[in-house]
């Protein structure tokens, strides 16, 4: 992923975050907060996070790879 596609999808991703928090905020800030909007929003942050850790190990093990390639050149 070229440097530009990679700030462009942290951006959209830190975009994402603010909306959340501030969903996050709004909720806590009103009297009638709803717990289970608090909780759907915490299993969509967790539902994230996965899924970038499984992004990394899967980069990892492509570099990995391919440095066992590039010793055995």
């Amino acid at each position: 992923m070229s440097v530009t596609k990679r700030t462009y999808f942290n951006s959209v991703e830190s975009e994402k975050d603010l909306a959340m928090r501030e969903r996050v905020r709004d909720l806590m800030s009103n009297m009638e907060t709803n717990t289970e909007e608090i909780e759907n929003i915490i299993s969509s942050f967790e539902t994230r996070l996965e899924y970038i850790s499984k992004r990394l190990d899967n980069l990892e093990d492509r570099v990995s790879r391919l440095e066992k390639k590039s010793s055995l050149l």
